[in-house]
């Protein structure tokens, strides 16, 4: 990867994670698409992911719960979505934070935010944060690579229902959990 390449994942990937309204799946996915290495993405990505997600864990710490109340619209973070982040964070703690970063279509901004108002531990987040993300960026570029690199239509459909379908699959487990 050149040092540009790197610096434009690096910088995407730091804005998908903290303030822009873009799902960073998307970026990954396009990242992927352009044929580049999927280790040397995971790592600049996942280093970026962690920055972006240090900014909106900063954002979360010094606005808080006035901030979601007055934006959370917009990152996707209903009163709803705070109660039930509020007891996954206190029921599995930091993990909560890198079962986040695993699960596709997940808004890391919410989660990340939400950790800054609840104060969750800084050295857990940031270390769960960039274990999480490493995968997640390896995972999403190397499904970009495997599209680029079949004309078959068919494995373009297989690969994106598979992004689509995972997150129903966690959705009832942890609705089940609810229970």
């Amino acid at each position: 990867m050149s040092s540009l390449g790197a610096i434009e994942l690096l910088i995407t990937t730091i804005l998908g994670s903290s303030i822009l309204p873009i799902p960073s799946e998307t970026i990954l996915l396009g990242i992927g698409l352009q044929g580049i290495n999927p280790i040397e993405a995971a790592i600049y990505g996942g280093i970026g992911s962690t920055i972006g997600s240090i900014i909106a864990y900063g954002i979360g710490k010094a606005y808080g719960k006035k901030l979601i109340e007055k934006i959370g619209k917009y990152f996707f973070i209903t009163k709803k979505t705070t109660a039930t982040l509020s007891k996954w964070f206190e029921k599995f703690g930091s993990a909560t934070v890198f079962i986040s970063r695993l699960i596709p279509i997940v808004p890391h901004k919410t989660f990340s935010i939400i950790a800054g108002t609840f104060s969750v531990d800084f050295k857990n987040f940031v270390l769960f944060t960039l274990i999480g993300s490493v995968p997640r960026c390896f995972l999403f570029v190397y499904f970009g690579n495997m599209i680029n690199s079949f004309s078959n239509m068919w494995t373009e459909i297989v690969s994106i229902a598979i992004i689509f379908i995972f997150p129903l699959i966690f959705s009832k487990l942890a609705n089940s959990f609810k229970s």
